[in-house]
């Protein structure tokens, strides 16, 4: 995704240089995420937000990235 930086290397949309390459993301704060499954592909992402409406966060520590898809580590071994 241009423009989307994400340090989780062992995401499966994670890429070298910290960039998401998926195709869509689903972001929505805590409360709301503890109500959905473990992840969200992109064809899910439009028929939950649509049906979700607005999930205000009070802080950044308040959201969760719902697209996180276990991938194994792509980072080579620090030591």
């Amino acid at each position: 995704m241009p423009g989307v930086k994400c340090t989780i290397d062992n995401c499966h949309y994670w890429s070298p240089g910290n960039e998401c390459v998926a195709n869509q993301i689903l972001i929505t704060n805590d409360a709301t995420a503890a109500k959905l499954p473990d992840r969200y592909d992109a064809k899910q992402v439009e028929s939950i937000v649509s049906t979700m409406g607005e999930t205000p966060a009070g802080t950044c520590t308040d959201t969760c990235c719902k697209t996180f898809e276990h991938g194994g580590s792509k980072s080579k071994s620090k030591g």
